[in-house]
């Protein structure tokens, strides 16, 4: 079944409160007959997840779950850096909108306490060396091993209005991390006054991947490029659109932030034993999306190269709604973009005929000799209420707001055995 609201991308003054309320309470109709789905986090890739101390599923703040997790496999790292585990619910709780709403924007972890947030910064419009590593790291901007703001300028911009910066970390300059932030997603006029994605820059807290003093963490020594995230297009997008206060225009600029992170890096690590690319959440995507042009732009100059997408595998429902329902997406951020596509992509996503996974699976054939991988639990509270608030503003579609944890597991698993196929 589809219900269809007499709504446009301009809502008249009484459509859009109507539209806003009748989408939070199909959130919480599907909510109430899912409840369960929150209390199965374990995740089908990751043993060490698993396996830590008890107390991190049973109310143990993050950084607790990364002092007490086994090993350091990267998939435990990731996933306690961007806060996954602490979603479980018991199957006995009743999910209500504040809880629904809170899952959707995703905020990130709690900074660890007595840990100043505050981070040198260079702007590259204002810097005549181009904010270069030698610069940064004489002594004027910080030391080998601290985290610092750069802002690139130019085109790029939070969909909030604000100032874009990605965030650098100098560690081994032979050995280097690229991560996609995630943030949650904005593709239309509801789900931008809903909250959904991050407007301006959050700053990753230096937790789990990001803990650089931690023994278990595998990129303790790399240098790290953060691809920060506050455009909510999955790092892709390149469009205006009438979502903000009384219908003005907000920036989409996806696509210029993550760009302009890829450029720099390129001038500053010309070699590298080894690279490894990932991103968590709407990052995850992000990966999926970038990872052919980022392969394309540093693997010839790395020995080594991981990619791996967390928490994030894209799932829509039902299946017959899936090309439109990315053409969607697409068409939302205008990211049929030749700065990251093939020519035949391109066509394809100007066809409305090109799927996601798709784009991941040719970059998987092309680069035979990099290791991919993805981890995801298998009901991940974030990605169905993600993918069910999606379904319910934009496609008006009742089996997808309705799609049950069984469904989106099954999906999923799917998704990643043509995955695992290539590999």
């Amino acid at each position: 079944l589809k219900i269809k609201l007499p709504c446009t991308e301009v809502c008249s003054s009484l459509c859009h409160p109507v539209r806003m309320a009748f989408v939070k309470a199909l959130l919480v109709s599907a909510a109430a007959l899912a409840t369960s789905a929150f209390a199965e986090g374990a995740t089908t890739t990751a043993a060490t997840v698993a396996a830590a101390a008890p107390t991190c599923s049973g109310g143990a703040g993050v950084e607790e779950c990364v002092v007490e997790a086994e090993g350091g496999d990267e998939v435990s790292q990731l996933q306690l850096a961007a806060g996954r585990r602490s979603q479980e619910r018991p199957a006995e709780a009743e999910p209500d909108l504040a809880d629904i709403m809170k899952d959707l924007a995703n905020p990130l972890p709690e900074w660890p306490a007595g840990v100043n947030k505050m981070r040198r910064a260079c702007r590259m419009e204002n810097d005549g060396t181009g904010c270069s590593i030698p610069d940064m790291f004489s002594g004027r901007l910080g030391s080998k091993d601290e985290f610092v703001s750069v802002y690139p300028g130019g085109e790029t911009k939070c969909i909030g209005g604000g100032d874009y910066w990605f965030t650098l970390r100098m560690g081994d300059p032979d050995k280097l991390h690229i991560h996609f932030q995630g943030g949650g997603a904005c593709w239309d006029l509801t789900s931008y006054n809903l909250g959904l994605c991050f407007t301006n820059v959050d700053e990753e807290p230096p937790l789990g991947a990001f803990n650089v003093s931690n023994p278990a963490n595998p990129w303790k020594d790399y240098s790290f490029i953060i691809i920060n995230y506050c455009s909510g297009d999955m790092h892709s997008g390149n469009a205006d659109r009438p979502w903000g206060s009384g219908y003005s225009q907000v920036k989409i600029r996806g696509y210029e932030n993550a760009n302009s992170a890829l450029q720099w890096g390129l001038d500053a690590f010309s070699s590298l034993s080894k690279l490894t690319i990932s991103g968590s959440s709407a990052g995850s995507l992000g990966v999926q999306v970038w990872s052919r042009k980022v392969l394309e732009m540093y693997a010839p100059r790395s020995e080594d190269v991981f990619v791996i997408g967390d928490s994030f595998i894209g799932v829509l429902y039902p299946p017959d709604a899936i090309y439109p329902s990315e053409s969607y997406l697409e068409q939302a951020w205008n990211m049929c973009n030749a700065g990251f596509l093939t020519t035949e992509q391109l066509e394809e996503c100007n066809k409305g005929n090109l799927l996601l996974l798709d784009v991941w699976l040719e970059t998987m054939e092309k680069y035979p000799h990099v290791r991919f991988a993805t981890s995801n639990s298998k009901a991940d509270a974030t990605q169905i209420q993600f993918e069910r608030a999606f379904e319910a503003t934009a496609r008006f579609s009742i089996a997808g707001a309705m799609m049950t944890t069984g469904e989106f597991y099954k999906t999923a698993s799917l998704d990643l055995k043509k995955l695992f196929e290539k590999q």
